[in-house]
């Protein structure tokens, strides 16, 4: 996982917090996913199966306000890959959430 800052062009407005598809997708090693925020909050951003299971958490802790992205490499926490199918991926920043659908093909 990488956590990068800034530079995609989609910059928030006041209020308003951005969570974008992840791209590629489907992806077969790695995928990046976009997010913006208005003001410094804590972040939770998760990874899980069809089933509900955290396969991994990608960010648990305090973000800057502004564009964001991450970039997922298809792992459960423990590092392993995972297996060919659909994953969710779920921001909770402040008292907002969000879930968007991913593919992995291996």
């Amino acid at each position: 996982m990488v956590h990068v800052s800034g530079g995609y062009g989609e910059e928030p407005r006041p209020g308003l917090r951005y969570l974008g598809q992840n791209s590629p997708n489907p992806f077969r090693a790695m995928t990046t996913i976009r997010y913006a925020l208005p003001d410094a909050r804590w972040v939770t951003l998760s990874i899980y199966d069809v089933r509900g299971a955290l396969v991994r958490r990608l960010i648990s802790g305090t973000v800057s306000a502004g564009a964001h992205q991450v970039m997922w490499d298809g792992r459960d926490g423990r590092g392993r890959e995972v297996a060919s199918g659909i994953y969710f991926y779920h921001l909770e920043a402040g008292e907002q959430s969000e879930t968007k659908r991913m593919v992995l093909v291996r």
